[in-house]
């Protein structure tokens, strides 16, 4: 597909299904979406593993004949993809040969952290989609889903995301109900047995090199006959995270300022009662944090870091770049936006690929972005500089591509 062809693509997928219906979209379709091997996705998957059982912040979930097994706590992480494994069919048939697991399926989410590469491919696709219906104000994520589980384990149910599936092993099937029945219906609310409301549910199957899309209003759960099967995904959340944001931030800041503990008599709580001082002096606290300058900056940069990653909270870890900055030519990556604010007196924030960094508050740095942005190119700059010194940022950051100066 050309890029013209992508744009018409997601202006008509916009009109039509975009948060109305669900659409099993075919391989010519499915060009405008990102595309990730089964080789890709396992490195991937099995780096996030990884940092799962090294006590990282990821999201892995495994279920055995539909109930969940406790990895960590429970000395299970054998059940995990590993490298040894060396492919997704290699580690199936590990799970069903030596550990008798006829009925699993695991859940592994953000993947995309542990392969730049793969997410700029995801980014480029988001992108486009983002011109059409905006950036998403709750999140970007990915996931995973495979195994051998006949339904998803954990029943009917529904996401505040709109979904794009692609299986890359075996068939992907989707069966979806509209939200009015499912309200109506609260039997079917993580129901795992759910045959006498199939009338009023529709069903799509995909196969490699197609897509599964759904609005966040379905309600849906995953069905096979037991084939071995693999499937990743990307979502865009519908909510407003950066209202929650600036509560977190609000929080912390109420949180660290001194309070006080003091005893109060029952005689004191009557006449408190009546005049509602502790109250108000709250009240009166937080009227004045929500005007303080460090929750402007500290939401401030939330608001720069969540675009400039085009929603992704989770974005891969910064580069560590080695290389002569000053000795070469810097383009901006297609995929990414240089964001920038002020930030204080002769100081501001750039933000790159969802991360930020504080620097000097130059016009030279200012025009240096825009030339970026436009689609130019800058020759390098000594790092002490403040136009190096973004530069430097950005290609931490996996915004820039260095390349040498043409002779």
């Amino acid at each position: 597909m050309g890029q013209r062809d992508i744009q018409d693509f997601w202006l008509d997928f916009a009109e039509r299904y975009w948060e109305r219906r669900g659409v099993l979209l075919g391989e010519e379709q499915a060009g405008a979406l990102p595309q990730v091997s089964a080789d890709e996705l396992f490195g991937a998957v099995v780096s996030c593993c990884e940092d799962f059982r090294g006590g990282g912040r990821q999201k892995v979930r495994f279920y055995a004949d539909d109930q969940e097994v406790d990895l960590l706590g429970g000395c299970h992480q054998m059940l995990l993809p590993a490298r040894h494994d060396g492919s997704f069919a290699a580690y199936n048939a590990r799970l069903l040969e030596r550990e008798g697991l006829e009925n699993y399926a695991l859940v592994v989410a953000d993947w995309h952290q542990f392969d730049r590469a793969l997410w700029e491919r995801i980014l480029s696709a988001v992108q486009n989609l983002a011109a059409v219906v905006g950036i998403s104000h709750a999140r970007m994520d990915t996931q995973v889903f495979l195994g051998t589980y006949k339904a998803t384990p954990f029943g009917v149910h529904v996401d505040r995301t709109s979904g794009f599936h692609f299986p890359v092993v075996g068939t992907k099937t989707m069966r979806f109900w509209p939200d009015r029945f499912a309200q109506a219906t609260p039997e079917l609310r993580g129901a795992l047995r759910y045959e006498r409301y199939l009338e009023q549910s529709t069903a799509l199957s995909a196969r490699p090199g197609q897509v599964l899309y759904w609005p966040s209003s379905d309600w849906h759960v995953a069905e096979s006959d037991g084939e071995f099967s693999v499937t990743w995904g990307f979502g865009y959340w519908l909510g407003d995270g950066m209202t929650s944001l600036a509560l977190e931030e609000l929080a912390r800041l109420l949180m660290e300022s001194p309070g006080r503990c003091r005893a109060v008599s029952r005689a004191a709580l009557v006449d408190e009662a009546r005049d509602m001082c502790e109250v108000d002096a709250l009240v009166g606290k937080l009227a004045t944090f929500a005007s303080d300058p460090r929750l402007r900056s500290a939401v401030a940069r939330g608001w720069l870091e969540h675009f400039s990653a085009c929603g992704y909270l989770r974005p891969p870890p910064l580069l560590e770049y080695a290389g002569a900055r000053g000795a070469g030519v810097v383009t901006r990556k297609s995929m990414y936006t240089i964001l920038a604010a002020p930030e204080s007196a002769g100081a501001m924030r750039v933000a790159a690929g969802g991360y930020s960094a504080t620097m000097a508050n130059e016009p030279a740095v200012w025009d240096a972005i825009a030339v970026l942005n436009a689609g130019g190119e800058l020759a390098g700059r000594p790092p002490e500089s403040a136009v190096g010194q973004m530069i430097d940022f950005c290609l931490r950051a996996g915004a820039l591509e260095l390349r040498p100066e043409r002779a």
